[in-house]
């Protein structure tokens, strides 16, 4: 289910709670079970919304831009996690880093994935998403990737991620 522009008032009704930080997980524990997986997209910044994910969940997919500031960020947010799952959540894993626009023309993407690969070894998956247009256009459409256009590089590559995460499962 994709987010709506009406989830920007949830930060500020989240602080109306006492179980705040929690509140999604007491939400999402009732029908939880009838799932395979449960995807929540968190916004980059690591506020009431992230929070309230992480305390929820069972393991964290990182997607990291083949881009160097995305690794400063990267361990800012390997740190953040760390203490979620201290204060809030002890049963919270990184399930896997996923490398995204991937241009493979650049000795950048290439130095951030050999970085990214030595410091989480088996965790980043070994299909990776390039740079591509169809991908960025998408969204303006209204719809994911693969149905925008499933030939493409990007909506294979989201493919072949998917097809790796359930056999991680």
């Amino acid at each position: 289910m994709p987010a709506k522009p009406e989830l920007a008032g949830a930060t500020v009704e989240l602080t109306r709670h006492t179980d705040g930080e929690t509140y999604l997980r007491h939400a999402l524990a009732a029908g939880v079970d009838q799932y395979s997986f449960v995807f929540l997209d968190c916004p980059p910044s690591f506020g009431p919304l992230t929070v309230n994910a992480l305390a929820a969940a069972d393991r964290v997919l990182i997607p990291v831009q083949a881009e160097y500031y995305a690794l400063e960020g990267l361990s800012q947010l390997v740190h953040s996690i760390n203490l979620v799952k201290m204060r809030l959540n002890p049963r919270l894993a990184v399930g896997g880093v996923l490398l995204t626009m991937v241009d493979g023309r650049t000795r950048l993407s290439a130095d951030v994935e050999a970085e990214v690969r030595k410091h989480f070894g088996d965790l980043v998956f070994a299909a990776t998403v390039p740079r591509s247009v169809r991908l960025a256009e998408a969204p303006s459409h209204g719809l994911p990737a693969i149905a925008y256009d499933r030939r493409s590089r990007g909506a294979d590559a989201y493919w072949k991620v998917a097809m790796e995460l359930v056999e991680r499962a």
